[in-house]
């Protein structure tokens, strides 16, 4: 027996038996709990017949069945694919007659895994409606998706099987529902015990809130003090233990369907759609998503089209996105092209006022057409990043959450999800680093704590390393990062870096001090970050209506700045590089959050701000492979990606807005531009065989290439590699 296999039976047998006497091994139990366990993911399932680009209708609203007349004016102009609910129907006939290939939603009903109330007056969350441990609950899931499965299994256009529509474990990703069902309440104190080795180090780490332990989960209502007090002296370890278990909760039984649903049908891929925003409420830790399912539609909030799309192995998962509502016009046409070039499979397109009985919705079907044909050379493509890594790290989500909240105070039980997609820091701080990165032409990938934990990061691989708001870390990831650096890596962190454990417990010292030559940094604590005033640099309180970029209107002009941007802790130096071993070190301490409004409003102050960020990142060694131009202008709010599939790598360029999305629609999209446009690519070094994939034209050897791009479209060229 390998040491390999012998270290797996011991992690398991650690996990299973809980008799560790030692405190929490975070990467013991990442490797050997359930919480982690993949489903199956392999290109049998995952690739399948999902083979091209599909346009789903969500017909929901419309309310009416296909007729056979309908259906056949739509296979004519281009259209390809189908939705249907709860079960196969009248439906799933026409589709299979005409080849649509379609997904079927709520394979597990609705109502026990998406809750429609979330009884906010209830400030402890009381015993949920529906305990997702209770046998019953169980029994009745499977009894749903055993009868989706059977009846659907049949048709050979099926592609993907929805357990329910913006599932969690609170609604949406709003506060509380907790569930205090005695069941949950002794399984709770079972994973603690089991997770941390024993339920003598919980109580260690939880301190006086150990005295919660078995009668409720804590809430954010018992930590309120802290806002007060130094960091040095939080403890919200209750808090976030509570908020981990019950996304595991959650999840582990989204992994237990879909496994049941593939021994049912073991050809079609099974997961859910209407996916949230990385939150600590209502189950949405992607590290642990991207793990427990084989499809999924989630709502591109903070970054999670990037971040599910990093987590995708080699791009085998059918991802898909909720479309804008009306097909017919130049900026769905966009919208469609932009995800299909970040690697989604399709889009829900609400059935909602274009489509229905008549036939002015029909031109619409000469976009999909395009879009589906172009797209059959990216199937089983690999995505090519520029050597940049983002951290992901969910205890700092976590955290995140709390601090934001010291706008709310007590009122922090009426920042629903709605208001959190647009206000939280941590969506801010990926939206600012996924833009600068790829306004200065380098693609990337995020890494989750998980993957850290488990197998490290590789400086072969990546270059650099970016900590975005990354306030918690365990010392096994900090280890991990400081090995990484050691090694040749090159590590940039934005602000407040390892302030707390992965279970929201203050330091006394940053965890990373020893790194960034911060270790003697004074405590952080009231009044010393950004404005002085609230512990962040907005206030989502007095400017919920608006982005968060309206709620730091009051707090900027307050704020010490540092090359153009906000400095974080205010006594502290800012841009602060050192050579570490073979690699190095940079702790900016600022936000980035403010190049998302030069980008939007002035161009040349976004370029400027940008620029001491790349220089950093060129000195690491991370490079563009490209330019590009619009007659002799660089264009503004354009993006170029990259695939390889055999011996080609594509190239292709799209507009790139930031889009505020929303859970009910599309929400706002700035700046777009529907013309046709000369493009040229200079590349950084020769290219051979290039080649125009939209219109098959060979462009020959050489750096720079010329070609027209329809905006609202991806311009594509392909090299010889």
């Amino acid at each position: 027996m390998s040491q390999a296999s012998r270290s797996a039976i011991f992690l398991l047998t650690f996990w299973t038996c809980g008799s560790a006497v030692w405190a929490e091994d975070f990467a013991a139990y990442v490797r050997a709990s359930p919480d982690f366990r993949r489903v199956r993911q392999d290109p049998g399932i995952l690739l399948n017949r999902w083979d091209h680009w599909v346009l789903m209708p969500w017909r929901y609203r419309w309310g009416r069945p296909y007729d056979d007349s309908l259906a056949a004016a739509m296979k004519q102009a281009g259209f390809n694919g189908g939705f249907c609910d709860h079960g196969p129907g009248s439906d799933s006939e026409i589709h299979e007659k005409y080849g649509f290939l379609w997904y079927l939603d709520h394979a597990a009903g609705k109502g026990d895994l998406h809750l429609k109330d979330v009884s906010r007056k209830d400030r402890e969350g009381g015993v949920r409606p529906v305990c997702l441990l209770d046998p019953q609950v169980r029994r009745r899931l499977t009894d749903k998706v055993t009868r989706a499965v059977i009846a659907a299994k049949q048709y050979s256009t099926r592609a993907a099987y929805a357990l329910d529509d913006e599932i969690s474990w609170s609604t949406f990703t709003s506060p509380c529902r907790w569930d205090n069902n005695p069941a949950t309440m002794a399984d709770f104190v079972q994973w603690l015990a089991r997770r941390y080795g024993s339920e003598e180090a919980v109580r260690r780490q939880w301190g006086p809130g150990a005295s919660l332990l078995g009668r409720r989960m804590a809430t954010p209502d018992d930590f309120l003090s802290l806002y007060g007090r130094p960091w040095p002296e939080w403890n919200l370890s209750p808090l976030c233990d509570g908020w981990s278990y019950m996304d595991s909760q959650l999840l582990n039984l989204v992994g237990e369907l879909v496994d049941f649903a593939n021994r049912i049908d073991p050809e079609t891929p099974c997961g859910f759609v209407g996916g949230q925003c990385p939150s600590p409420y209502g189950g949405y830790d992607y590290a642990k998503i991207a793990r427990k399912v084989q499809f999924l539609e989630a709502y591109d909030i903070g970054c999670t089209a990037e971040i599910m799309r990093s987590f995708n192995p080699a791009n085998r998962m059918p991802l898909v996105q909720t479309a804008a509502p009306d097909q017919r016009t130049a900026r769905s046409e966009w919208f469609n092209w932009y995800y299909f070039a970040h690697g989604n499979r399709g889009v829900i397109a609400w059935a909602e006022g274009w489509f229905g009985p008549g036939r002015d919705m029909l031109p619409a079907g000469a976009s999909v057409k395009r879009l589906a044909d172009v797209s059959r050379i990216l199937i089983g493509a690999q995505w090519v990043h520029d050597g940049v890594a983002i951290y992901y790290s969910h205890p700092s989500i976590q955290v995140s959450w709390f601090i934001d909240c010291h706008a709310h105070g007590r009122t922090w039980i009426n920042r629903s999800s709605s208001l959190n997609n647009q206000h939280a820091s941590t969506v801010a701080a990926f939206w600012a680093w996924t833009k600068l990165l790829e306004d200065a032409r380098l693609q990337y990938n995020f890494v989750s704590y998980a993957d850290v934990l488990t197998d490290g990061i590789d400086p072969g691989q990546y270059k650099v390393l970016v900590l975005p708001r990354v306030l918690a870390l365990s010392d096994q990831e900090a280890e991990a990062i400081r090995d990484y650096v050691r090694r040749g890596g090159h590590v940039i962190a934005d602000h407040l870096v390892g302030l707390f454990d992965q279970h929201g417990k203050g330091r006394s010292a940053p965890v990373l001090g020893d790194l960034f030559g911060n270790a003697a940094a004074p405590p952080v604590g009231p009044g010393s970050l950004f404005g002085g005033t609230l512990l962040t640099e907005t206030d989502p309180e007095r400017y919920w209506k608006g982005t968060f970029l309206d709620a730091a209107v009051d707090i900027w002009p307050k704020c010490r700045r540092a090359n153009g941007f906000v400095i974080a802790q205010r006594d502290q130096p800012a841009f602060v590089r050192r050579t570490v071993g073979e690699g190095s070190a940079t702790l900016l301490n600022v936000s980035v959050m403010e190049y998302l409004r030069h980008r939007a409003g002035d161009p040349d102050r976004a370029r400027s701000a940008r620029r001491p960020l790349v220089e950093v990142l060129e000195q690491a060694g991370a490079r563009p492979r490209l330019s590009l131009a619009v007659g002799e202008a660089e264009p503004v709010r354009a993006e170029a990606v990259y695939w390889q599939k055999g011996d080609r790598l594509y190239v292709l360029v799209v507009q790139n807005p930031l889009r505020f999305a929303a859970e009910g629609g599309e929400g706002g999209v700035e700046g777009l531009s529907f013309a046709t446009v000369p493009l040229t690519v200079r590349f950084a070094s020769p290219k051979e065989d290039v080649r125009d994939e939209r219109t098959g034209r060979l462009l020959g050897n050489g750096i720079e290439f010329t070609t027209d791009w329809k905006q609202s479209e991806a311009a594509i060229l392909s090299i010889r590699q």
